[in-house]
């Protein structure tokens, strides 16, 4: 197959690794009425600059093509109705979502600047992993895209490079719990993951387009 050929494939997985997120769980949810099952907190967001054309993707297990999932911090595309944003101060969403018991781990993230280009660490990650207790919810942190910005050739200014962190923001988060879900107040333990950035020692983000060819 030819580069050629390879091209509208690849641009096909990224698509699809970029798309449909997992489903929130209910407004109505009730951990009493669903003790076979836990529900997991937490947040994606980037800095607010990048608007909603740019989206911080982290992927949960692997990503959907593990089994797993990923969430984002935009959905806004020409054929989806956009979910308006949670947060006032940064672009993103707050995550409430249903999970088997059992061992989970986020596994790897990226960015999209919402014009073709995405950045990606080098090298593989350090999981960062987490318990899901039946009929328990726990809130697991905040995901940030820390955000590069600069002008184009043609004096737009567009994200060309960053990097994704964990950020204290439980008191922002859990607040909109609350509000959100109020049957869960006094039911959230809290395991958030360690602050800072998330990549290996050693490694640097990737600045540049992912290859159309390995």
């Amino acid at each position: 197959m030819t580069s050629w050929c390879r091209f509208p494939v690849l641009l096909g997985v990224l698509a699809a690794l970029a798309g449909c997120a997992a489903p929130q769980v209910a407004k109505d949810f009730k951990p009493e009425a669903n003790p076979k099952v836990g529900v997991v907190v937490f947040s994606v967001a980037h800095d607010v600059e990048g608007g909603d054309a740019n989206k911080t993707i982290v992927y949960l297990d692997g990503g959907f093509t593990s089994g797993g999932a990923h969430f984002g911090s935009a959905n806004g595309t020409a054929v989806v109705l956009r979910r308006p944003n949670d947060f006032s101060d940064v672009q993103g969403y707050l995550h409430v979502v249903e999970m088997a018991p059992g061992p989970h781990r986020f596994t790897h993230w990226q960015i999209s600047n919402g014009s073709g280009l995405r950045i990606f660490p080098r090298g593989e990650l350090p999981p960062l992993e987490f318990e899901v207790r039946a009929g328990e919810v726990i809130y697991v942190g905040a995901f940030h895209g820390h955000l590069l910005r600069g002008k184009n050739l043609f004096g737009i200014e567009i994200t060309g490079g960053g990097h994704v962190g964990v950020v204290d923001a439980a008191d922002r988060d859990l607040a909109l719990l609350r509000q959100r879900y109020p049957q869960f107040e006094g039911r959230v333990r809290s395991s958030a993951f360690p602050l800072g950035p998330w990549s290996a020692e050693g490694v640097t983000p990737r600045l540049d387009p992912m290859p159309l060819v390995r």
